[in-house]
């Protein structure tokens, strides 16, 4: 191969690791268009271990309240009419149930559950607003949304062995409050579920289910640890 076409394909790579990196080092924020379900993406920052981040926000001004009384609405999709690529609505609906069951189970028993709003000292809504089937591990690709990258290096990335994730924003109100006390967005990772090339490669409930159960446990340990 002549040394130009070299030369080119290798300024073409160092300008797509260019713009990767670039964009890693955005706000989190920035970096999260979001479903619409929260009021405000560009505030998120990252909270968490590193190993379990994601993004938070807390109204400073609403800190401070105690809870003793939560109400848990039902977990949903959102939007409404939301429809993820290779799940089913039986499937949606299975984790679902499973989101919501994991809640009540762990923060129950920690407050006092109730099922109307103007009973509760906070109310807690979460939806689920995307599943996906990503690349295992650690890639570039965890630096940006899928949507952001090209489609040339998406289709590259797509080839790896693919685990299931999802998408749950979380919505917690107090009562007496007209904003959100505090708004967050988790991208949850499961179980590796084959190739992407082999037809045989679907997301399943199971391969979803440990890391539901992990985020509903972490979850009633940061909602008890608000300030």
């Amino acid at each position: 191969m002549r040394p130009e076409p070299l030369l080119r394909i290798g300024l073409a790579a160092l300008a797509c690791t260019t713009l990767l990196l670039g964009l890693s080092a955005q706000p989190a924020g920035a970096q999260t268009a979001g479903s619409g379900f929260l009021s405000d993406y560009a505030r998120l920052g990252k909270a968490g271990p590193v190993r379990d981040r994601y993004l938070s926000y807390t109204d400073p001004e609403l800190t401070g309240r105690p809870i003793r009384t939560l109400c848990i609405l039902p977990v949903r999709r959102f939007p409404a009419d939301a429809r993820f690529d290779g799940v089913d609505d039986a499937l949606a609906d299975d984790l679902l149930a499973r989101a919501d069951a994991q809640l009540r189970a762990r923060l129950g028993g920690r407050f006092k559950l109730t099922a109307a709003p103007e009973d509760a000292d906070a109310t807690l809504q979460v939806a689920l607003t995307a599943v996906i089937a990503q690349p295992e591990g650690k890639t570039a690709l965890d630096l940006v949304p899928l949507r952001l990258v090209t489609g040339p290096i998406k289709d590259k990335a797509l080839g790896k062995a693919l685990e299931a994730a999802a998408t749950l924003e979380l919505r917690l109100t107090v009562a007496g409050a007209a904003r959100p006390w505090r708004e967050s967005l988790y991208q949850i990772s499961g179980k590796s579920i084959g190739r992407a090339d082999d037809p045989r490669t679907r997301i399943s409930v199971d391969a979803l289910v440990p890391a539901i159960d992990r985020w509903a446990a972490s979850l009633g340990e940061q909602i008890a640890a608000q300030p």
